[in-house]
């Protein structure tokens, strides 16, 4: 996941998306994001899809490094999702709660048939225990909203 950093502070119109910290999925119906409805920008196809969470596992998915995965499903209609390709690496994943838009992650790896992780595709997972620490320890965390208006 790249982090962008802006030299001069964004308009009062622009409000960036909330991070939930770790521990506030458990405020969810059910303790967990599972089966929560999120939708990504589909970077290759330039368009939003629709999919939704299957599991937020603290572990990597084969070769790739230490960190925090959510894993996300197909889905039917007219704004389903299709599997992540070679070049849609970083699209951003969302989900709406109490109307606030929070950002979940961003395209990482794979597509569809990646045994174990979810059939679009494995996304990096920011407010999972690992990557969020890394995060607040970069100390680029200035101007963020945190999720905690449950």
């Amino acid at each position: 996941m790249a982090l962008g950093i802006l030299r001069d502070p964004a308009p009062a119109s622009i409000v960036p998306p909330y991070i939930l910290p770790p521990d506030a999925v458990t405020n969810f119906p059910g303790g967990s994001l599972k089966n929560m409805p999120a939708f990504w920008l589909h970077n290759n196809l330039g368009r939003i899809e629709s999919t939704y969470i299957s599991a937020t596992p603290e572990f990597a998915p084969g070769s790739m490094s230490l960190g925090s995965f959510i894993n996300v499903e197909l889905v039917a209609g007219p704004f389903a999702a299709t599997p992540m390709t070679v070049g849609d690496s970083s699209s951003p994943l969302f989900t709406l709660y109490n109307d606030r838009l929070i950002f979940l992650g961003a395209a990482t790896f794979g597509g569809s048939g990646l045994v174990g992780y979810g059939s679009l595709g494995v996304f990096s997972y920011i407010s999972g225990h690992t990557n969020f620490l890394a995060w607040q320890r970069s100390g680029l965390t200035n101007g963020v909203n945190i999720f905690t208006n449950f």
